[in-house]
């Protein structure tokens, strides 16, 4: 190939390296570390497949779908909470068991953060003697009966206890409010 006659007159090789490459190049390796640094910052959040009714609508639903309420009384900075999160409600086979058993609803203590909770969270958690996170109870509407479980025993332990309640709950065979 005949050498480039500018490359010629000013002395540059042909072989160079074009600034306009090596500009792009570092634009592009700044954009990739960039990225990089917000995805670590935030990473992407994995879905709960369980379906979460909101708190106003969870006793009608209960009622009408002739099911028991599952009230999951998490906070977010309950590590405990998370591994649970992550375990059960993310899992399709736990999801699944709460979804065709329960009427699931998240109930948020939010008062290490904000100093206080709603007052419906305040109820719930007198009513139900919420102490400790995380704590499931489930609810029977129809009997006003409930049971609870307090910590994460680990999934299957866990839905084996799920089940075992709303059984007993469907079956009346715990005095109203007692916790096993």
């Amino acid at each position: 190939m005949p050498p480039d006659e500018r490359a010629l007159a000013t002395g540059r090789s042909t072989r160079s390296v074009p600034r306009a490459l090596l500009i792009v190049a570092v634009v592009l390796l700044a954009a990739r570390v960039a990225s990089a640094v917000w995805e670590h910052a935030h990473p992407p959040v994995a879905q709960d497949l369980v379906r979460w009714r909101p708190l106003a609508v969870a006793e009608t639903e209960a009622l009408a779908a002739k099911r028991p309420i599952l009230y999951d009384f998490s906070a977010a900075w309950c590590g405990p909470c998370q591994t649970m999160e992550a375990e059960v409600f993310r899992n399709e086979a736990g999801a699944k068991r709460i979804n065709d058993q329960m009427i699931a609803t998240r109930v948020v203590d939010r008062s290490r953060e904000d100093g206080h909770n709603p007052p419906e969270i305040d109820e719930l958690q007198r009513r139900f003697e919420v102490s400790a996170f995380p704590t499931l109870v489930l609810y029977d509407p129809r009997t006003k009966k409930h049971q609870s479980i307090v910590g994460y025993p680990g999934r299957d332990e866990l839905l084996k206890d799920l089940s075992k309640k709303v059984t007993r709950l469907k079956m009346g065979e715990v005095l109203g409010g007692d916790s096993l």
